[in-house]
């Protein structure tokens, strides 16, 4: 099995494709991907670089017309001073969004002033002064992903004779965007047909959660994420989704908590030919077990009640006396299928907060979320359609938190090196939140044992 460990090198060219302008930052101070797999669609990227001062008017002037193209190569091997083999990453181009007035004045009190030149000196630019860089922080949209998400769908599907599926509606939209390069599904689990499936005039995010709303895809509901060329279209808190042919499905981490064993860097140990992707990593992790339970609920009806509200009102009029009571009821809407409804998010416990959710009530709950950093990681790894098996060394936390989790989030970080001759070098951390453990719970656990 070997040990891998990663450095990222950013090609970074900036251009005002309209002016024929080009140019390259002096440096890179971080590049940022957000991911909320839960309850974005999209990717959000954030750049920190520094610019010449040269090109600093160029951001003011032209800040609607700004493109970048970014180009990223992982150098990776067994240690950092062996990183022989290579791979691109990723090449993509980016429209760039940024606080103009945040961009320091073009003529500065610090700039040196001109040097007297003799007739027989001819002109330099640095003559001018200090060509000092300036530190702009940048948020990228990838130009595929806007032209992708905003590609308008609208169609009517079935007939008495040839009814049509929700999944089948589903895949059509994904057809007939001429930008979505892959598609992930997980089966459907509604094979319903319809004469009259009808998708509204939408964007491709909206129109595919119409139909999920509508008719129905996945009973558990529907995650929906498009990243880098693939679109993944995924049944919520699945034990297990679809890959990619021969696609590694899961990722063990082993954290280690124990303070009396000396740290060592994280790493990745690949051994690709017998399925294994593994992580290790030192330090603490972050629970979020608070008292409030987190989740979402849906059903034919919404019963609940006010305990700030502890008085019954009674109002006396023509018709006799009338009771307000704080018990409250919400009621579905239409009649529908039996996964489709009101739903309301709640964040509740029977002491602090005023409502209390009961009968009829379906409950999907997404557990006890764990979050915790890993150094020098591979994104390829962190994909929405991965399980992830956590293994801790203090037997308290693994008999609490080591099982089988799915993934909702990661904000994966590429830090410059700071290395002075090495100025587009990064290496990649993470934060990753996982949720929905499947397996693992021990439910004859006793706290009090364990510290025994």
């Amino acid at each position: 099995m070997a040990r891998e460990v990663y450095e990222n090198v950013f090609d970074i060219q900036f251009s005002v494709p309209s002016r024929d302008i080009k140019f390259k930052p002096y440096s890179i101070t971080y590049f940022k991907k957000k991911c909320d797999y839960f309850n974005e669609f999209i990717p959000i990227y954030e750049l920190k670089c520094k610019i010449s001062e040269r090109y600093v008017n160029f951001l003011r002037l032209f800040d609607k017309e700004l493109n970048a193209n970014i180009r990223n190569i992982c150098f990776y091997g067994e240690n950092r001073e062996s990183l022989n083999n290579r791979r691109i990453v990723f090449e993509h181009d980016f429209a760039c969004y940024y606080d103009k007035n945040k961009i320091p004045s073009y003529m500065k009190a610090s700039k040196l002033p001109s040097k007297e030149l003799d007739e027989k000196d001819s002109y330099m630019p640095n003559a001018m002064g200090q060509d000092e860089p300036h530190e702009i922080v940048m948020y990228l949209f990838l130009k595929d992903d806007l032209k992708m998400k905003t590609f308008i769908h609208n169609y009517i599907f079935g007939s008495e004779e040839n009814p049509a599926t929700p999944i089948s509606a589903v895949m059509t939209i994904v057809d007939q965007n001429p930008y979505i390069k892959k598609c992930l599904v997980d089966p459907p689990d509604n094979k319903e047909s319809y004469t009259d499936l009808i998708v509204e005039a939408a964007e491709l995010k909206d129109a595919i959660k119409n139909v999920q709303y509508k008719y129905g895809i996945y009973l558990k509901g529907l995650e929906l994420f498009y990243d880098d060329g693939v679109l993944y279209i995924l049944n919520k808190l699945e034990p297990f989704h679809s890959y990619r042919e021969n696609e590694l499905t899961t990722v063990m981490i082993r954290l280690n908590e124990r303070t009396d064993v000396p740290a060592n860097r994280d790493y990745a140990l690949i051994d690709e030919e017998n399925g294994v992707i593994g992580y290790e990593r030192s330090g603490q992790l972050i629970k979020e077990d608070y008292e409030a339970v987190s989740g979402i609920f849906s059903g034919n009806k919404f019963v609940f009640s006010n305990f700030g509200t502890i008085i019954n009102s009674a109002f006396s009029g023509d018709d006799g006396t009338t009771f307000v009571s704080p018990l409250e009821s919400i009621e579905r809407p239409r009649a529908s299928r039996p996964d489709v409804g009101v739903k309301k998010i709640l964040d509740y416990d029977m002491l602090n907060n005023p409502y209390n959710m009961s009968s009829y009530v379906f409950e999907e709950s997404q557990g006890v979320p764990i979050s915790f950093a890993i150094m020098n990681m591979n994104p390829e790894h962190f994909t929405p359609n991965k399980n992830f098996r956590m293994v801790f060394d203090t037997p308290e936390s693994n008999k609490l938190y080591g099982g089988i989790y799915n993934i909702s989030a990661i904000e994966i970080e590429y830090r410059a090196t700071n290395h002075p001759t090495k100025r587009y070098n990064t290496i990649a951390s993470a934060v990753i939140t996982l949720c929905n453990k499947q397996e693992g719970f021990d439910k004859d656990y006793d706290p009090d044992d364990a510290k025994k």
